[in-house]
């Protein structure tokens, strides 16, 4: 007697091959972004921030995105984290952490 699975079981083990394969291709910015603005509601990230009146630029490295709501783009203070943290983009860094960023005038820092 043959033994057949639900469809519970069957729809997980695709969703897990699906993704599985899913990670062993790679998908540029523009795709990822694409794919986010294409969500109705999703907060694909923000990777550069204007600080300071625009005069500054915040950019981290791969895979982090700017805390919106922890940063104050008007006195200086940027903070970076894994993308999947801070937005609904999937995306994480390669090492995990915390960048902060603090821009002042000349004699400004504490």
């Amino acid at each position: 007697m043959a033994v057949r699975p639900d469809f519970a079981t069957v729809r997980a083990l695709l969703l897990f091959a699906g993704m599985t394969l899913a990670a062993c291709v790679p998908v540029s910015d523009e795709a990822r972004g694409a794919a986010m603005l294409a969500t109705p509601g999703a907060n694909p990230g923000i990777r550069t921030l204007s600080v300071m009146g625009g005069t500054q630029k915040v950019r981290g490295p791969d895979g982090y995105c700017v805390d919106r709501r922890t940063s104050r783009p008007t006195s200086g203070f940027a903070v970076m984290a894994g993308c999947a943290l801070v937005s609904d983009a999937a995306v994480m860094p390669s090492v995990s952490g915390v960048i902060t960023v603090q821009f002042g005038r000349t004699g400004t820092a504490i």
